[in-house]
């Protein structure tokens, strides 16, 4: 997926920024994880919340990604790598899928064309026979994240899906980035890009009933922000409604 940052920049990656309307600002309730060290809501952000952070972000757009399970407590990520073009974020694990472009006329459109573009086109065959829809969340990147690019905010949707892979596949063969195959245990050692941790862990409270004690140790070891910068997290009422696109 090639876009711009609005720049002159073309770069490939998580980043197809859209016009977004808005109305007042987004007021919240907060919960700090001491062990992840982020910020999320305790509470779904209504639909005139997220377009207000929307309009307040300098860029901002939607995504699509899937949490890929790979067998019991296995999962498949995409480690971000050198060339990524923004740099606070690699080394860090990632969903597979990316942003939406121009002719994608919903989420997992979006979804299915990058995972197309990441995955061998067998395995995409594969995942798409289990793909489900799981939720939505605002990610909001500050400028530390975004550096040199101002602000970035976006809508992610997230599926689930299941995808059986060869013990001894290798890391070189996913079109971006590098696979990583992870059992829970060793994700509490991984930062994760765009925080993305936040969202596999509501993956791991509601889809695998971890939990609440559990799922904190996901990143407990990670040090802190200075490894990989975090972005706010807020999950969205399931009531918002966002247009056509939003029907995934």
């Amino acid at each position: 997926m090639t876009s711009s940052d609005g720049a002159g920049l073309a770069f490939r990656g998580q980043f197809a920024f859209d016009n977004c309307a808005g109305t007042k600002s987004a007021t919240e309730e907060i919960t700090i994880f001491d062990c992840l060290q982020i910020v999320v809501c305790n509470k779904s952000m209504e639909e005139r919340e997220v377009k207000a952070l929307l309009k307040e972000a300098a860029l901002c757009g939607s995504a699509a990604v899937v949490v890929l399970k790979c067998g019991e407590g296995l999962y498949a990520f995409q480690r971000k790598t050198s060339g990524y073009p923004v740099k606070s974020q690699i080394g860090g694990l990632c969903l597979f899928g990316g942003n939406k472009e121009k002719d994608d006329n919903s989420a997992r459109d979006t979804l299915i064309r990058e995972l197309y573009e990441e995955l061998p086109r067998a395995w995409v065959n594969e995942l798409c026979k289990t793909l489900q829809p799981f939720s939505r969340f605002i990610i909001h990147a500050s400028e530390k994240v975004m550096k040199p690019r101002a602000t970035y905010s976006f809508i992610c949707y997230v599926y689930t899906a299941i995808l059986s892979l060869p013990a001894n596949v290798r890391e070189d063969a996913v079109s971006e980035g590098s696979l990583c195959l992870k059992t829970f245990e060793e994700l509490s050692e991984e930062p994760f890009s765009w925080s993305y941790d936040v969202v596999f862990k509501s993956y791991l409270e509601e889809c695998e009933k971890c939990n609440e004690r559990t799922v904190a140790k996901l990143g407990r070891k990670i040090g802190t922000e200075e490894i990989i910068p975090r972005c706010r997290v807020n999950r969205i009422d399931p009531a918002a409604n966002f247009g056509p696109y939003d029907e995934i």
